[in-house]
């Protein structure tokens, strides 16, 4: 799977930031708002059902300590 391929699931659900911008988020040069964030492990949970791999998931702002105020993402 790419990043290419859950961006474009994230934007098709609605993601409002850009490829690069996503990009820049995975390699930890730019933060996301708490809801793109959220979006992005929605589409790439999504991505993995279509996979077929059940493992590993994503996790939502409010599945994290620090909830929607944790600035790290």
């Amino acid at each position: 799977m790419t990043l290419e391929q859950v961006w474009m699931a994230y934007f098709g659900i609605g993601g409002a930031s850009g490829l690069v911008e996503i990009q820049a988020y995975y390699y930890g040069a730019l933060s996301l708002p708490p809801l793109e964030r959220d979006l992005l492990a929605h589409a790439l949970n999504e991505t993995l059902d279509a996979r077929g791999d059940n493992g590993r998931r994503a996790s939502y702002g409010h599945d994290t300590l620090g909830g929607e105020n944790d600035a790290e993402g």
